[in-house]
C-alpha cells in the first residue's frame, strides 16, 4: 500500500474545499476562471504525484533541507492557488497576478528539485517559464488598459496557451511507467 504524505493530504483538501464555492448562479466568465484554475492544480498535482515518485523511485531527493523548501513552495502553491479561487471574480487583475505568482512558485520548485544546471537548457520546455512570462505580460497588458470586457477571450487564451504547452510533459508523464 503506497503511503500518502502530508502534501498530497493538503493537495486534498484544498481542491475539496475549492468546489464548496461552485454556484450554480455563477456568470459565465466565473465559470471559465474557476475551470481553469482546476485544470491548472490538477495538472499540478500529477506533476507533483509523477516527480515525487521519481525522486523516491531514484532516490533524489536527498537532504532534509531540500525536502523542507520544497515543501514550502509546495504549501505556497497550494495557498496561492487557493486564493485565486477564493478572490471575487471581478478582480481579475489579481487572478492574473496570482497566476503569475504560482506559476513563478513551479519554476522554482523545478529548480530546486533538479538542479538549475540542467534546466538551464530546458528552461523553456520543461518548466512553466513560458506560462509564467504569459501571465506577468497579460497582467500588466489589463492593468494599464482598461480590457474589462475582454476577460473571456483573455481565459481562453489562456486555456489553450497552458494547454499547449503542458502537452509535451503530459506526453512524457503519460508514456513513463514505474514499479513503485
Amino acid at each position: 500500500m503506497e503511503k500518502i504524505n502530508f502534501t498530497e493530504l493538503l493537495y486534498s483538501v484544498v481542491i475539496g474545499m475549492s468546489f464548496l464555492k461552485i454556484n450554480l448562479s455563477m456568470p459565465f466568465t466565473s465559470i471559465l476562471m474557476f475551470s481553469f484554475a482546476i485544470l491548472v492544480i490538477f495538472d499540478d498535482w500529477i506533476e507533483y504525484h509523477y516527480y515525487i515518485r521519481i525522486f523516491l523511485h531514484e532516490k533524489k531527493l536527498n537532504g532534509n533541507r531540500k525536502k523542507l523548501i520544497l515543501m514550502i513552495i509546495d504549501f505556497l502553491f497550494l495557498a496561492v492557488w487557493y486564493l485565486i479561487i477564493i478572490i471575487p471574480y471581478s478582480n481579475f487583475q489579481y487572478y492574473l497576478l496570482l497566476f503569475s505568482i504560482l506559476f513563478f512558485l513551479g519554476v522554482v520548485w523545478t529548480l530546486i528539485s533538479e538542479g538549475i544546471k540542467k534546466n538551464i537548457r530546458h528552461l523553456f520546455t520543461e518548466t512553466d517559464i513560458p506560462i509564467m512570462i504569459y501571465f506577468i505580460i497579460v497582467f500588466l497588458i489589463y492593468s494599464m488598459f482598461d480590457l474589462f470586457s475582454l476577460r473571456i477571450p483573455i481565459i481562453i487564451v489562456s486555456i489553450i496557451f497552458f494547454v499547449i504547452i503542458r502537452i509535451p510533459i503530459w506526453s512524457d508523464i503519460s508514456s513513463q511507467e514505474f514499479d513503485i
